[in-house]
């Protein structure tokens, strides 16, 4: 459980206290262009529905494309410039920690984006005025051709992914099958106030099922009808896990065992892609940390990481609710007694274990985030 806190991946913590990150995150989720976008896919739904663009053509091809337009701006183009003095950057890491954490936010602007286009088309009398225009029918003509005629290179079918790939389409989606609220309010952008969990649980699975391959050169044919199955049984699989109450609570907090098992179930899904039926592993869990890590100096300072200020949590009207299990599952007690000696030899050994294993963790949490820091932390 050390690896998480409420709303953090602790071996990335110091990640979100940087100018670069709070750049990644303002520019991702800036509600002017967001608007845009939701008018747009709105008014492709609607040729759509007259038969005026492919029916196979699906809201995230949409949104996709006009992500893919989007980096034409000022704005996208001026992140991009600042983010090239990290490309020569000798730590792979930090530039694809950074690269990351781009992707998962706007994989999850993406998803909210359709969802709100979707509910504009089922609710009519929601269509904000100014979302209706002679130029916007005109250029989202334009659009629904280019995407007709791109379909086959551009719609989400069967074609080869490596593990990053996989865990970047997967997790984002996944942790807003669960965290985003229904109803959801209309052009609230919900998912950005998940930026620092879903980065976080993204950094730790990509961790777990890059431990468990041991190499990150497999590739595995996936469909987006795959991968929707998989978020859909990931998502039953943490549902059937805990009371809906409890559930809630959890959700609610951030809890960090949730996000822990979160993790763990999807990263053990992803994994089960990659590997032959034979070689599946019976369990998996992240990884501990390195065998050998450079030496630390003891005086790093580690700054403390929490949500954005403004929405640091969901609201949390549970609060009458029992307190949530401190262990996903108790072990069963056995019947029989241990012999004395025997019982407090291995007790011993077990508390051991459990400090060295503490002890090893707390030394990658410090390792990991000496590198972010001083890399990315202005100085």
């Amino acid at each position: 459980m050390e690896l998480f806190q409420e709303g953090t991946y602790r071996p990335i913590g110091v990640l979100f206290d940087t100018p670069v990150y709070r750049q990644i995150f303002q520019n991702c989720w800036h509600m002017p262009s967001y608007k845009v976008h939701v008018a747009m896919v709105a008014e492709l739904l609607r040729l759509q529905k007259e038969n005026q663009l492919l029916s196979e053509v699906t809201p995230e091809d949409m949104a996709r494309h006009l992500h893919v337009m989007s980096k034409r701006s000022l704005r996208v183009q001026l992140l991009d410039f600042q983010l090239q003095e990290y490309d020569n950057d000798d730590d792979d890491e930090v530039r694809m920690l950074l690269s990351m954490a781009r992707e998962v936010n706007d994989s999850m602007r993406m998803r909210d984006i359709q969802l709100d286009a979707q509910r504009l088309i089922s609710a009519p009398e929601l269509m904000p005025p100014n979302f209706i225009s002679a130029k916007m029918m005109k250029e989202a003509k334009a659009i629904g051709e280019a995407l007709t005629e791109r379909h086959q290179q551009t719609s989400c079918s069967e074609h080869l992914q490596q593990p990053r790939d996989v865990v970047l389409d997967v997790v984002p989606k996944v942790l807003q099958g669960l965290w985003v609220p229904k109803p959801r309010l209309f052009l609230t952008m919900p998912s950005m106030k998940l930026d620092k969990m879903a980065v976080g649980v993204t950094k730790g699975v990509e961790d777990g099922v890059l431990a468990a391959l041991g190499s990150t050169t497999h590739e595995v044919n996936m469909s987006c009808s795959t991968r929707d199955e998989m978020i859909t049984s990931i998502i039953k699989t943490l549902h059937e896990a805990y009371p809906k109450d409890i559930r809630r609570k959890m959700l609610n907090s951030f809890s960090p065992q949730l996000m822990h098992h979160v993790a763990e179930v999807t990263a053990e899904q992803i994994t089960a892609l990659f590997q032959p039926r034979g070689k599946q592993e019976d369990t998996m869990s992240l990884p501990e940390e390195p065998t050998s890590l450079p030496e630390e100096p003891t005086t790093l300072h580690e700054k403390p990481t929490t949500l954005h200020e403004g929405h640091t949590k969901l609201p949390d009207k549970t609060t009458s609710l029992p307190e949530e299990p401190t262990t996903l599952h108790e072990e069963p007690k056995s019947v029989t007694e241990e012999p004395t000696f025997l019982h407090e030899q291995s007790a011993v050994k077990v508390e051991e274990s459990r400090k060295k294993k503490k002890s090893r963790m707390n030394r990658f949490i410090r390792w990991m985030q000496k590198r972010i820091f001083t890399r990315i932390h202005p100085q």
